[in-house]
């Protein structure tokens, strides 16, 4: 079983990049097709990436699922109040 039957046997999109093989090169269209899940991959890499750096990780270490439920929404509270201020950094003139 490949890895999208698996990700479909879950019900979820499979958005797995296409790879070229020997004498047979992806076509424009499979090209396209990738940069495409490249750019969404990428930004939810850039995501954990930054927790993982900043934050200690990513592994929630709490008693209970409300509390663990609290500590992922406040890492990503801190997460998008750190884009908030880089975003304001380079183009202050979004603040109006």
């Amino acid at each position: 079983v490949g890895q999208e039957e698996i990700v479909k046997q879950h019900k979820m999109n499979p958005i797995i990049c296409e790879k070229g093989y020997r004498n047979r090169p992806l076509t424009k269209e499979q090209k396209s097709d990738n940069r495409k899940k490249s750019k969404t991959r990428c930004l939810v890499e850039h995501v954990f990436g930054f927790e993982e750096q900043t934050m200690r990780g990513l592994v929630v270490r709490t008693v209970g699922l409300i509390r663990a439920k609290a500590n992922v929404a406040l890492t990503s509270l801190v997460y998008n109040i750190s884009r908030y201020t880089q975003i304001i950094r380079l183009k202050p003139e979004l603040l109006g």
